[in-house]
């Protein structure tokens, strides 16, 4: 496999090596699996990574925040500084049309300045939406624009 795509570490080594050094740069990737999988986790985990390494990130969670911010905690305890210090910003958004979801991201990605945006859990926004391929559509268009 040839690396064609400039790549983002997600800080998780052996995930990194087997990706050929990371995800593709402005690339949508989705992460699945059962409740308790470690997607929170990883997620957060590729924030932390990129705000060490200078890249401001959004962690969209549509679960309460303050519940987020004590479980990562566990893993990171220095999490709260780089909220406070504006490398992570942690927001949970009103879902009530995807428009203004994504309004709403690409505002925060724009204040912040982020590189790096997580949504969790992802599964959530399917529940709000009848219709599957506005969804994918709509990610699809915040992709795009970030």
């Amino acid at each position: 496999m040839s690396n064609e795509f400039r790549r983002v570490q997600t800080g998780i080594a052996g995930f990194d090596q087997l990706v050929e050094g990371g995800i593709p740069e402005k690339s949508f990737s989705l992460l699945t699996g059962p409740a308790g999988a470690g997607k929170s986790i990883f997620g957060m985990n590729f924030l932390v990574h990129g705000a060490l390494k200078g890249d401001n990130g959004i962690y969209v969670a549509f679960e309460n925040v303050e519940e987020t911010v004590r479980d990562m905690k566990l893993f990171w305890p220095f999490i709260e500084d780089l909220i406070n210090q504006r490398k992570i910003t942690i927001f949970q958004p009103d879902l009530y049309n995807f428009d203004a979801l994504l309004t709403a991201i690409e505002d925060s990605i724009e204040r912040t300045k982020s590189a790096r945006l997580v949504i969790d859990p992802v599964s959530i926004i399917e529940t709000y939406f009848t219709e599957p391929f506005k969804v994918r559509k709509n990610f699809l268009k915040l992709v795009n624009s970030a």
